[in-house]
């Protein structure tokens, strides 16, 4: 077995090369964190005319989205009979509304700026192999439809094994996150505009102006956006909201041919499934044996149960790549996104980090620009209640980060 222990992602795609900062920069908006959120919102503010800096830790998409598994879906860990039920169906059809221009947006961007990142839309299947979920997996089916969404309730799925109920979203996405974000980087940095690689953040202090201090230089900016996984200063009450979570990934090499679209099962733990053809060849991605962070630190046994699962339901592959993740669950099953002052922040997208992200740069891009937003109040980090507890937490148990 050949296999290198890093994501499919970073492996397939060149290295960005952005110089580090070093002395003072100003702009009207400072962006920390060159991901998936970061990088959206720098093009979506510049062609909107402000002048962005944008940094990051290490090099473009090296972070999380460089470690995703790339599900672009309107699907919903929290389930969306659970958010009508918490916050109303009218919230439901919001979050239907917003993960759907998620999508529409990725697909613009590509378009417009021939981003060369093997992007198709494809159907994605919630499905279950147990008679006992067979009543959830249509419960979401009508509640999806309910909020709006294009849902066909199924008996079973392409996979080759036996399926006994699944929830079809239909025009879905994929496609390579790493190659995706080297066109939006190509996009932002110029013109007025930078991006700094491996540049780490010190200090963000909020004022007019408001100053992001780094480790060798200075940023001054009419406002900041955190665009980090999770907020790196200010918004220090969410750190009572939000928990973190590890989840696991493995690429094998894949020929012949192969069910199209994204398939999320209703195990506990569960599993996630998709192919993604890469300029190395196609890759069979399975994903999942999620934990709460800190609570299981033997990271083999969970590689070793993720194989084990494969090779039980899959003829033999050439294991390539393996990576694990972090994922930040929201304790009502939303993300937290909005601004305090000229400070502004995006986190907790419970496992759907490339459609909530790019949800979170799109409600940012308008609050900075003065824009009415549909979503904002919805997903407003000060907001009040519990709403509804997302499904992993409810597996393991809602524990708040205590360090972030």
């Amino acid at each position: 077995m050949n296999q290198s222990a890093t994501s499919l992602w970073l492996a397939t795609s060149e290295s960005s090369a952005y110089a580090p900062l070093r002395g003072s920069v100003h702009a009207d908006v400072a962006i920390a964190g060159a991901g998936i959120t970061g990088l959206t919102a720098a093009v979506l503010l510049k062609d909107r005319g402000k002048r962005v800096v944008v940094v990051d830790k290490e090099r473009v998409g090296s972070g999380e989205t460089g470690h995703t598994t790339a599900h672009i879906t309107e699907a919903i860990d929290a389930r969306y009979y659970e958010i009508a039920r918490s916050f109303g169906k009218d919230a439901a059809k919001l979050v239907a509304s917003s993960m759907r221009a998620a999508i529409d947006q990725i697909e613009s961007f590509v378009r417009s700026y021939s981003i060369d990142c093997q992007f198709r839309r494809v159907p994605g299947y919630l499905y279950t192999e147990k008679r006992s979920y067979v009543a959830e997996v249509k419960r979401e089916a009508r509640a999806a439809a309910e909020a709006g969404l294009n849902i066909e309730l199924l008996d079973d799925t392409p996979l080759p094994f036996l399926t006994r109920a699944a929830a079809k979203f239909v025009n879905q996405a994929e496609l390579h996150p790493r190659d995706y974000l080297a066109g939006l980087a190509a996009r932002v940095h110029g013109d007025g505009s930078s991006i700094f690689e491996t540049t780490r953040v010190v200090d963000i202090r909020e004022g007019e102006p408001c100053v992001v201090e780094c480790e060798e230089g200075t940023i001054t900016a009419d406002s900041v956006f955190i665009a980090t996984n999770v907020p790196i200063a200010g918004f220090q009450s969410l750190h009572v909201k939000d928990a973190a979570y590890r989840t696991y990934a493995l690429a094998y090499e894949f020929g012949g041919q192969h069910p199209d679209g994204l398939f999320w099962d209703t195990a506990d733990p569960y599993h996630y499934t998709r192919w993604q053809q890469t300029k190395a060849g196609t890759f069979m991605i399975v994903g999942g044996e999620d934990h709460k962070a800190g609570k299981d630190q033997d990271s083999e046994e969970r590689f070793s149960r993720l194989q084990q699962y494969t090779t039980d339901l899959w003829s033999a592959q050439p294991l390539r790549y393996r990576w694990s993740g972090q994922i930040i669950e929201p304790v009502d099953g939303l993300p937290y996104i909005g601004g305090s002052g000229n400070l502004y922040a995006s986190t907790g997208y419970a496992g759907q980090g490339m459609t909530f992200g790019t949800v979170g740069a799109l409600i940012v891009a308008d609050l900075i620009t003065g824009r009415h937003n549909a979503w904002a109040e919805l997903f407003d980090w000060k907001r009040r209640g519990s709403g509804t507890r997302s499904v992993m937490a409810e597996r393991e148990g809602f524990e708040p980060s205590v360090e972030l």
